[in-house]
């Protein structure tokens, strides 16, 4: 019995959490604590009497610093929510001390910085996630499915809005940290887009700022995707596809509550413009799907998955880059995805 408890217990992760950001008090510790694959969490904070009240709030483990929780070999991966301008050098700290690690969207501001921290974890083959937990939500895979089946027709149209009001005091507005509205809600879009076309972008077209902003992305065969995003806007969290037969909609794309059933509306030609069809998807904790997801690839050291992941994160790392450089250059940008 003893050694079945010890082969149990040697095939779970403890998981240290670097910061102590509002996502990780909304979605991330709970996840964590739900799913089988954690034995232990982490919280560390630069504000050591926070993490110290955060672990006893959530009846977890807490670390003095950062540097504590990443020195610490009994920790196995580290989940990273802090600031994007802060990820490279946190990322790579605890890819030098061999901690697989999940970090939260946008992983870098930078092309050539996703590339070293890409490089980093392939060299040690660790695991390393970008934390899109939309991914995870069936209703887009039921989206894709009902593409292959031919409801849609050919597509043409991805069009999406993310936007909600960002009040007072707000680390979002903090333009030294590249937290603005591109990285933190247009990165959803240029992600679901690619997802959804299942291609990679030809040619990008962006006009943004801290708190405001659109994409326009072309796709091979006449296929487009745009959107819209930013930090003052009335809350939006959707997406449509508009194809030769019809067009889908989500109401609820990129956040939406685990307890929320998800609808998929299904619009065919018709004078009245109702919905012809409405799929109801039960709702799921895509946090946890996502968490559980990583540590699974960390315990059946799963090298497909690895790798996998090293190239999305590449991919959307090469696209985020254009449109940061479309916004600059005020032009368009054109992509060469082979390189």
């Amino acid at each position: 019995m003893d050694s079945q408890n010890s082969l149990k217990e040697e095939k779970k992760l403890n998981i240290g959490i670097l910061g102590c950001a509002s996502v990780a008090r909304r979605h991330a510790i709970n996840a964590l604590k739900n799913i089988d694959e954690v034995n232990k969490i982490f919280i560390s904070s630069r504000d050591v009497e926070k993490a110290k009240r955060w672990a006893e709030e959530f009846g977890i483990e807490f670390k003095n610093s950062y540097e504590d929780l990443i020195d610490d070999p009994s920790i196995d991966a580290v989940y990273v929510p802090l600031p994007t301008k802060l990820h490279e050098e946190w990322v790579l700290k605890c890819a030098q001390k061999g901690k697989h690690v999940i970090c939260e969207k946008t992983i870098s501001s930078d092309f050539e910085s996703v590339k070293r921290i890409a490089d980093s974890f392939k060299n040690k083959e660790l695991v390393l996630f970008e934390n899109f937990a939309c991914d995870y939500h069936p209703q887009h895979s039921k989206i894709l499915s009902l593409i292959k089946e031919g409801r849609i027709g050919n597509l043409l149209v991805f069009s999406s809005y993310f936007g909600f009001e960002v009040l007072g005091e707000n680390i979002r507005k903090d333009e030294g940290l590249d937290n603005g509205c591109f990285n933190d809600q247009g990165a959803y879009i240029v992600f679901m887009s690619r997802k959804i076309f299942q291609e990679e972008p030809v040619s990008v077209t962006a006009d943004f700022n801290q708190n405001q902003g659109t994409i326009y992305m072309e796709f091979p065969n006449n296929r487009i995707a745009m959107g819209g995003f930013g930090f003052n806007h009335a809350y939006q969290n959707n997406y449509s596809i508009w194809g030769s037969k019809g067009l889908v909609e989500i109401k609820r794309a990129y956040s939406i509550a685990p307890t929320a059933k998800a609808i998929i509306s299904l619009f065919k030609a018709n004078p009245q413009g109702d919905a012809t069809e409405q799929i109801e998807i039960t709702g799921v904790n895509q946090f946890e799907l996502i968490f559980k997801d990583f540590c699974r690839t960390n315990l059946d050291n799963d090298e497909k998955k690895r790798k996998e992941k090293y190239s999305s994160i590449l991919s959307q790392g090469k696209v985020m880059d254009a449109l940061r450089t479309s916004n600059f250059l005020d032009k368009k940008v054109f992509i060469n995805c082979s390189e």
